[in-house]
Protein backbone atom coordinates (compact mmCIF):
# COMPACT_ATOMS: atom_id res chain seq x y z
CA UNK A 1 0.00 0.00 0.00
CA UNK A 2 2.88 2.20 0.74
CA UNK A 3 5.78 3.05 -1.04
CA UNK A 4 7.77 7.11 -1.84
CA UNK A 5 5.07 9.45 -2.60
CA UNK A 6 5.89 9.15 -6.53
CA UNK A 7 5.36 5.46 -6.41
CA UNK A 8 2.13 5.28 -4.50
CA UNK A 9 0.79 7.92 -7.05
CA UNK A 10 2.01 6.41 -10.20
CA UNK A 11 1.03 2.99 -9.58
CA UNK A 12 -2.58 4.73 -8.57
CA UNK A 13 -2.61 6.46 -11.96
CA UNK A 14 -1.61 3.75 -14.11
CA UNK A 15 -4.31 1.09 -12.56
CA UNK A 16 -7.67 4.08 -12.23
CA UNK A 17 -5.99 5.51 -16.22
CA UNK A 18 -6.53 2.23 -17.12
CA UNK A 19 -9.77 1.82 -16.17
CA UNK A 20 -11.30 5.39 -16.00
CA UNK A 21 -9.67 7.48 -19.03
CA UNK A 22 -10.30 10.97 -18.74
CA UNK A 23 -11.72 11.05 -15.36
CA UNK A 24 -8.38 10.46 -13.86
CA UNK A 25 -7.84 13.33 -13.01
CA UNK A 26 -10.70 14.37 -10.90
CA UNK A 27 -10.14 11.07 -9.11
CA UNK A 28 -6.56 11.74 -8.08
CA UNK A 29 -7.30 15.42 -7.11
CA UNK A 30 -9.85 13.96 -4.84
CA UNK A 31 -7.61 11.77 -3.14
CA UNK A 32 -4.00 12.81 -3.39
CA UNK A 33 -1.67 16.27 -3.51
CA UNK A 34 0.54 16.47 -6.69
CA UNK A 35 2.70 18.45 -5.27
CA UNK A 36 5.51 16.56 -2.70
CA UNK A 37 8.01 19.10 -1.77
CA UNK A 38 6.26 20.43 1.15
CA UNK A 39 6.64 19.26 4.33
CA UNK A 40 3.54 17.62 5.15
CA UNK A 41 4.85 15.19 2.87
CA UNK A 42 7.89 14.18 4.42
CA UNK A 43 5.96 13.91 8.18
CA UNK A 44 3.80 11.43 6.40
CA UNK A 45 7.30 9.82 5.29
CA UNK A 46 7.94 9.51 8.52
CA UNK A 47 4.82 8.48 10.23
CA UNK A 48 4.55 5.70 7.82
CA UNK A 49 8.36 4.65 8.63
CA UNK A 50 7.23 4.89 12.86
CA UNK A 51 4.12 2.76 11.42
CA UNK A 52 5.86 -0.04 10.67
CA UNK A 53 8.02 -0.40 14.35
CA UNK A 54 4.83 -0.62 16.09
CA UNK A 55 1.93 -3.31 15.84
CA UNK A 56 -1.43 -2.08 14.60
CA UNK A 57 -3.88 -0.09 16.25
CA UNK A 58 -7.17 1.64 16.48
CA UNK A 59 -7.18 5.00 16.09
CA UNK A 60 -10.42 7.19 17.09
CA UNK A 61 -10.79 11.06 16.13
CA UNK A 62 -13.55 13.10 17.32
CA UNK A 63 -14.73 15.25 14.80
CA UNK A 64 -16.64 18.24 16.28
CA UNK A 65 -18.06 15.71 18.09
CA UNK A 66 -19.46 18.34 20.68
CA UNK A 67 -21.53 20.28 17.73
CA UNK A 68 -25.46 19.18 18.63
CA UNK A 69 -24.27 20.95 21.67
CA UNK A 70 -23.14 24.31 20.58
CA UNK A 71 -26.15 25.02 17.89
CA UNK A 72 -29.31 26.72 18.72
CA UNK A 73 -32.06 23.80 19.31
CA UNK A 74 -34.66 25.22 16.46
CA UNK A 75 -31.83 24.81 13.81
CA UNK A 76 -31.17 21.05 14.33
CA UNK A 77 -34.98 20.14 15.09
CA UNK A 78 -35.30 22.15 11.89
CA UNK A 79 -32.93 19.94 9.77
CA UNK A 80 -34.21 16.79 11.26
CA UNK A 81 -37.68 17.57 10.26
CA UNK A 82 -36.51 18.08 6.56
CA UNK A 83 -34.71 14.74 6.64
CA UNK A 84 -36.56 12.79 8.54
CA UNK A 85 -39.90 13.96 9.24
CA UNK A 86 -41.80 15.78 12.23
CA UNK A 87 -41.89 12.93 14.52
CA UNK A 88 -37.98 12.84 14.27
CA UNK A 89 -37.71 16.66 14.50
CA UNK A 90 -39.80 16.11 17.67
CA UNK A 91 -37.29 14.13 19.47
CA UNK A 92 -34.73 15.90 19.24
CA UNK A 93 -33.84 16.16 22.57
CA UNK A 94 -33.93 12.03 22.73
CA UNK A 95 -31.05 11.69 20.10
CA UNK A 96 -28.86 14.08 21.17
CA UNK A 97 -29.47 12.89 24.63
CA UNK A 98 -28.70 9.29 22.88
CA UNK A 99 -25.63 10.77 21.39
CA UNK A 100 -24.27 12.46 24.36
CA UNK A 101 -24.34 9.16 26.11
CA UNK A 102 -22.34 7.15 23.74
CA UNK A 103 -20.01 9.94 22.93
CA UNK A 104 -19.29 10.45 26.33
CA UNK A 105 -18.53 6.79 27.13
CA UNK A 106 -16.57 6.78 23.90
CA UNK A 107 -14.33 9.99 24.75
CA UNK A 108 -13.74 8.43 28.61
CA UNK A 109 -12.77 4.48 27.37
CA UNK A 110 -10.48 4.59 24.47
CA UNK A 111 -6.88 4.70 24.47
CA UNK A 112 -5.88 7.82 23.17
CA UNK A 113 -8.62 9.80 21.72
CA UNK A 114 -7.59 12.61 19.04
CA UNK A 115 -10.04 15.28 18.91
CA UNK A 116 -10.73 17.67 16.17
CA UNK A 117 -12.18 20.45 16.87
CA UNK A 118 -14.35 23.47 14.40
CA UNK A 119 -12.69 26.56 14.06
CA UNK A 120 -15.86 27.53 14.15
CA UNK A 121 -16.84 31.05 16.38
CA UNK A 122 -18.94 29.98 18.95
CA UNK A 123 -21.27 32.61 19.99
CA UNK A 124 -22.44 33.00 23.40
CA UNK A 125 -26.32 32.18 23.05
CA UNK A 126 -25.42 28.91 20.85
CA UNK A 127 -23.65 26.79 23.93
CA UNK A 128 -26.06 24.23 25.15
CA UNK A 129 -25.37 22.02 27.74
CA UNK A 130 -21.60 21.50 26.79
CA UNK A 131 -20.75 20.47 30.45
CA UNK A 132 -22.62 17.67 30.38
CA UNK A 133 -20.33 15.83 27.80
CA UNK A 134 -16.39 15.12 28.25
CA UNK A 135 -14.85 17.84 26.50
CA UNK A 136 -11.08 17.25 25.77
CA UNK A 137 -8.22 19.17 28.08
CA UNK A 138 -5.56 17.72 26.81
CA UNK A 139 -3.80 19.88 24.41
CA UNK A 140 -1.71 17.21 22.89
CA UNK A 141 -4.10 15.51 21.12
CA UNK A 142 -6.27 18.47 19.78
CA UNK A 143 -6.18 19.74 16.05
CA UNK A 144 -8.59 22.24 14.22
CA UNK A 145 -9.96 21.80 11.09
CA UNK A 146 -10.49 24.18 8.14
CA UNK A 147 -13.62 26.77 8.45
CA UNK A 148 -14.62 29.03 5.82
CA UNK A 149 -16.14 32.41 6.28
CA UNK A 150 -13.53 33.88 8.18
CA UNK A 151 -14.54 31.56 11.17
CA UNK A 152 -18.35 32.73 11.55
CA UNK A 153 -19.88 30.11 9.37
CA UNK A 154 -19.26 26.78 6.94
CA UNK A 155 -16.66 24.51 9.14
CA UNK A 156 -15.47 21.68 7.50
CA UNK A 157 -13.89 18.57 8.87
CA UNK A 158 -10.57 18.82 6.59
CA UNK A 159 -7.25 19.56 8.35
CA UNK A 160 -4.63 22.01 6.93
CA UNK A 161 -1.00 21.55 6.19
CA UNK A 162 -0.10 22.05 9.84
CA UNK A 163 -3.04 20.53 11.47
CA UNK A 164 -2.45 17.39 9.52
CA UNK A 165 1.15 16.87 10.77
CA UNK A 166 0.03 17.66 14.07
CA UNK A 167 -2.34 14.66 13.56
CA UNK A 168 0.56 12.42 12.65
CA UNK A 169 2.26 13.42 15.23
CA UNK A 170 -0.79 12.29 17.91
CA UNK A 171 -1.04 8.90 15.91
CA UNK A 172 2.51 7.46 16.93
CA UNK A 173 3.15 6.44 13.05
CA UNK A 174 0.75 5.03 10.33
CA UNK A 175 0.68 1.44 10.20
CA UNK A 176 -0.96 -0.07 7.17
CA UNK A 177 -3.04 -2.23 8.78
CA UNK A 178 -4.41 0.99 11.24
CA UNK A 179 -8.22 0.81 11.64
CA UNK A 180 -9.15 4.88 12.05
CA UNK A 181 -12.60 5.09 13.29
CA UNK A 182 -14.20 8.58 12.68
CA UNK A 183 -16.79 9.64 15.47
CA UNK A 184 -19.06 13.12 15.78
CA UNK A 185 -20.67 15.21 13.14
CA UNK A 186 -22.25 15.14 10.61
CA UNK A 187 -22.35 12.53 8.54
CA UNK A 188 -22.16 13.05 4.62
CA UNK A 189 -20.63 16.49 6.30
CA UNK A 190 -17.54 17.22 8.43
CA UNK A 191 -17.25 13.33 8.99
CA UNK A 192 -16.44 12.84 5.05
CA UNK A 193 -14.25 15.20 4.66
CA UNK A 194 -11.59 14.01 7.31
CA UNK A 195 -12.23 10.78 5.97
CA UNK A 196 -11.48 11.37 2.58
CA UNK A 197 -8.34 13.30 4.07
CA UNK A 198 -7.70 9.81 6.05
CA UNK A 199 -7.94 7.47 2.76
CA UNK A 200 -5.68 9.51 1.05
CA UNK A 201 -3.18 8.89 3.47
CA UNK A 202 -3.95 5.17 3.98
CA UNK A 203 -4.12 4.54 0.02
CA UNK A 204 -1.38 7.05 -1.25
CA UNK A 205 0.43 8.09 1.23
CA UNK A 206 -0.07 11.70 0.65
CA UNK A 207 -2.18 14.67 2.04
CA UNK A 208 -5.20 15.86 0.08
CA UNK A 209 -5.27 19.30 -0.97
CA UNK A 210 -7.92 22.24 0.34
CA UNK A 211 -11.14 21.57 0.55
CA UNK A 212 -12.16 24.54 -2.50
CA UNK A 213 -10.57 22.12 -4.48
CA UNK A 214 -12.04 18.72 -3.48
CA UNK A 215 -15.13 18.79 -1.63
CA UNK A 216 -17.92 17.35 -3.72
CA UNK A 217 -20.35 19.95 -3.34
CA UNK A 218 -18.42 23.04 -3.92
CA UNK A 219 -15.65 21.64 -6.68
CA UNK A 220 -18.07 22.37 -10.19
CA UNK A 221 -17.65 18.93 -10.78
CA UNK A 222 -20.54 17.95 -13.40
CA UNK A 223 -22.69 14.85 -12.95
CA UNK A 224 -21.01 12.39 -14.75
CA UNK A 225 -17.75 13.23 -13.18
CA UNK A 226 -19.29 12.54 -9.17
CA UNK A 227 -20.98 9.43 -10.99
CA UNK A 228 -17.60 8.06 -12.02
CA UNK A 229 -15.76 9.42 -8.64
CA UNK A 230 -18.86 7.20 -7.03
CA UNK A 231 -17.55 4.43 -9.56
CA UNK A 232 -13.83 4.31 -7.99
CA UNK A 233 -15.06 4.26 -4.59
CA UNK A 234 -17.36 1.22 -5.56
CA UNK A 235 -15.11 -0.83 -8.02
CA UNK A 236 -11.67 -0.06 -5.68
CA UNK A 237 -13.54 -0.35 -2.20
CA UNK A 238 -11.57 3.09 -1.03
CA UNK A 239 -12.44 3.46 2.42
CA UNK A 240 -12.90 0.09 2.75
CA UNK A 241 -9.14 -0.78 1.85
CA UNK A 242 -8.36 1.95 4.03
CA UNK A 243 -9.91 0.58 6.64
CA UNK A 244 -11.19 3.85 7.71
CA UNK A 245 -14.58 3.85 9.80
CA UNK A 246 -17.47 5.21 10.92
CA UNK A 247 -18.09 4.97 14.61
CA UNK A 248 -21.07 6.86 16.66
CA UNK A 249 -21.61 9.81 14.87
CA UNK A 250 -25.11 12.11 14.20
CA UNK A 251 -26.65 11.68 10.74
CA UNK A 252 -28.22 15.22 10.82
CA UNK A 253 -29.23 14.95 7.18
CA UNK A 254 -30.05 11.35 6.34
CA UNK A 255 -27.29 10.56 4.34
CA UNK A 256 -27.95 7.17 4.66
CA UNK A 257 -30.87 7.89 2.16
CA UNK A 258 -28.68 10.27 -0.16
CA UNK A 259 -28.39 8.43 -3.20
CA UNK A 260 -25.26 9.92 -4.56
CA UNK A 261 -23.31 9.27 -1.28
CA UNK A 262 -24.81 5.49 -0.50
CA UNK A 263 -21.62 4.61 -1.85
CA UNK A 264 -19.12 6.30 0.10
CA UNK A 265 -21.34 5.75 3.36
CA UNK A 266 -21.82 1.81 3.48
CA UNK A 267 -18.14 1.46 3.03
CA UNK A 268 -17.61 4.09 5.39
CA UNK A 269 -19.98 1.80 8.18
CA UNK A 270 -19.74 -1.70 9.43
CA UNK A 271 -21.37 -3.53 12.42
CA UNK A 272 -18.68 -3.65 14.62
CA UNK A 273 -17.79 0.18 14.71
CA UNK A 274 -20.84 2.11 13.49
CA UNK A 275 -23.49 3.04 15.45
CA UNK A 276 -25.69 6.51 13.49
CA UNK A 277 -28.23 8.65 15.50
CA UNK A 278 -30.69 8.86 14.95
CA UNK A 279 -31.51 5.52 15.14
CA UNK A 280 -34.08 5.11 12.80
CA UNK A 281 -34.39 3.00 9.24
CA UNK A 282 -36.53 5.21 7.24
Amino acid sequence: MFGSNNEALTAKATEFNTEMGENLGIILAHFAKTNTESGVDLEIMKAIGAGKERTRRDIHLFVHHLEPFVEIDTWIKKRLNSSYGPDVGHSVNDYIDSYRDRISQLVSSVDEPIFIESGMKIQPEQTRETTMIPNPSDEYRKCTSICNGNGTSKPTGFLSEDEFIKMLKYTNGIHPDDTMIVHGCFAGACVNNISIQLAGLKMFGQYQTTPAANDRNSAGLTGNQLGAMDDVHDKYEIFIKAQIRMGTVFDLYNTRNIDDMKCMFNQLTNEEWTHLIPEVTN
